[in-house]
């Protein structure tokens, strides 16, 4: 029955990619002429089962350590075995994210052959609007001292690792369907929706790319500034990966995240996901997870990768897919009914 429950679950989400990936296929076919599809990234899928194996033999150290069995191998086995549905409940959309960012990435690659970059000067003019003055500017007042800006660039790299954190208790959560479902669904919309359709249509590079793309760079003095911190404090991540994007860029080549998009911020649109979920579940994380959403807005902000406009607009789309999840999760009673069947035998 664990195979059958984890159909269920993992159905809508498998066939969610399936199409997604075949969209994109048949777009090449029909503009290109050629099929080229690259599923699995080898260095993401290299991290991703690093992580499962990793989180798993912490978790086996934790129950075998709480008490330590006279038979650890026979302890062991039990363990296993018992885990067996949580493996085929999790697995499988742990397996097939890898497919989709590899997609994903491909798409985001390509987008500025549609569209190109145009959106950055009426971006950097609402934040304007909004603040009174460029984002960066305003931030910069309360969090721009050199150890606050060594904080934020680590904060801001810590976000893989919450994210796909996030990502692996959702996956292998079998006592609540309705959460983990509504989880994966903002998930994915918010990486199609605002990753790519958002990003597409309001095709920007950000302010660490302003001078590149445009004649007059507002955002030179905070380069300047990051630079000075780099320097004198220690290197900053922020401004290797961004000199990195843009070898890339240049290059034309590229893997799973290395395309160029400023608006909307995913990085805020992830972490605000995360906060909801975990604060559904606990009051306490999710206070704490809005906190680091906060932390994220605010870095991407003051290093330059993002506009504030970029982060407000996945702080308010976000909760939207949040709620459209619930709708879509009570309009199929027999679905509910089915996806609650924790009772059935492993």
């Amino acid at each position: 029955m664990a195979v059958r429950y984890s159909l269920i679950q993992n159905g809508p989400f498998l066939a969610l990619v399936l199409i997604y990936i075949a969209g994109w296929g048949s777009w090449q076919l029909f503009h290109r002429g050629i099929f080229e599809i690259r599923l699995f990234s080898h260095d993401f899928s290299a991290a991703s089962i690093a992580f499962v194996c990793l989180t798993y033999l912490l978790r086996l150290i934790y129950l075998l350590g709480r008490k330590v069995p006279e038979r650890p191998f026979s302890e062991f086995r039990h363990i296993v075995k018992d885990d067996r549905p949580f493996f085929v409940l999790g697995l499988p959309i742990l397996a097939v994210i890898p497919a989709f960012f590899s997609v994903f990435g491909q798409i985001k690659n390509s987008m500025h052959l549609w569209i190109p970059i145009y959106a950055d000067p009426y971006l950097a003019r609402l934040d304007q609007v909004i603040f009174g003055d460029h984002a960066w500017v305003v931030s910069a007042r309360i969090f721009g001292s050199p150890a606050a800006i060594v904080l934020l660039d680590y904060a801001y790299m810590s976000w893989f690792l919450v994210v796909y954190s996030a990502v692996f208790t959702a996956a292998f959560m079998r006592s609540d369907p309705e959460r983990r479902f509504r989880f994966f669904t903002t998930y994915f919309l918010s990486w199609i929706v605002l990753g790519n359709i958002a990003a597409l249509l309001f095709d920007s590079a950000g302010p660490c790319f302003y001078g590149v793309f445009y004649p007059d760079n507002p955002f030179s003095p905070l380069f300047g500034y990051l630079q000075v911190v780099a320097d004198s404090a220690q290197p900053l991540m922020a401004l290797n990966i961004q000199n990195y994007l843009m070898g890339q860029y240049k290059s034309g080549g590229g893997m799973v995240g290395d395309g160029i998009s400023a608006f909307p911020s995913l990085h805020v649109g992830m972490a605000t996901l995360i906060a909801i979920f975990f604060y559904d579940m606990n009051r306490i994380i999710g206070i704490a997870a809005f906190g680091f959403c906060a932390i994220i807005f605010v870095g991407s902000i003051v290093l330059g990768w993002h506009y504030a406009i970029d982060g407000i607009a996945s702080f308010c789309a976000v909760p939207i897919f949040w709620r459209f999840s619930k709708f879509v999760y009570s309009r199929f009673p027999m679905s509910s009914v089915r996806w609650q069947l924790d009772g059935e035998p492993a």
